[in-house]
């Protein structure tokens, strides 16, 4: 699957979730789980790291959400949905976390090799500064 085809796959699957959110059971985390996977879709092709960051905020208010209605003795049918919203949205941020780590650990690891690059010049000028005002 390309880069387009996955942010057009994950971006349909929110925005259905989106759509879907009236249906769901959500009480007062309806607004704030609608607010965060809006914010999700609206980043999905322009920022990893935010929209991760917004999914895992929809992903906290529907497990608040499946939480208060499992402890108000709901019948689990009634909360079916949120599971698979739930279950949708899990992988998806997962793997746009992943996508993050991976980018800050490659960023981070070429800054290192950058350093040890400039370290390794200048104690190779160090050395032939050394060895020429030995040689004079």
């Amino acid at each position: 699957m390309t880069k387009n085809n996955s942010l057009r796959y994950w971006h349909e699957l929110c925005a259905r979730m989106l759509a879907e959110a009236d249906s769901l059971p959500l009480g007062e985390q309806r607004e704030s789980f609608r607010h965060s996977i809006a914010h999700a879709i609206k980043k999905a092709g322009i920022n990893d790291t935010e929209f991760a960051v917004h999914g895992v905020e929809a992903l906290e208010q529907l497990r608040k959400a499946r939480h208060s209605l499992s402890l108000s003795g709901v019948d689990a049918a009634d909360y079916r949905q949120i599971d698979a919203s739930i279950q949708t949205l899990e992988p998806l941020v997962s793997l746009k976390e992943a996508c993050e780590r991976v980018r800050v650990i490659s960023k981070s690891v070429y800054w290192s090799i950058t350093v040890i690059e400039v370290v390794g010049t200048l104690c190779f000028s160090l050395l032939m500064y050394l060895l020429i005002s030995l040689t004079h």
